[in-house]
């Protein structure tokens, strides 16, 4: 016997693509992937800004307040009372 020829059986019509459809697919996966890697740095580009500010300029110290003194002129105490102010 001689040798035979492999056949491979053909696609029907409707399923295949035509060069255009091809094509136009290809970009808009490419341009799809685009979108996503932009996205995706700039997310990263925010993460990273946004950690860098909160450890140096919006970090929160715990205020020191000092006073060198305090004077009280005219308390005027009774027991049993609210002290009254100046003016009356």
């Amino acid at each position: 016997m001689g040798e035979r020829e492999q056949v491979r059986p053909l696609a029907p019509a409707a399923d295949r693509q035509s060069s255009d459809e091809e094509g136009a697919s290809r970009h808009h996966k490419k341009r799809s992937r685009k979108c996503c890697v932009f996205i995706a740095a700039i997310f990263v580009i925010l993460v990273v800004a946004i950690v860098v500010m909160r450890f140096t300029a919006f970090r929160v110290n715990d205020p020191i307040i000092k006073m060198n003194g305090v004077t009280v002129t005219q308390l005027e105490l009774t027991s049993g009372t609210i002290p009254k102010p100046d003016g009356w």
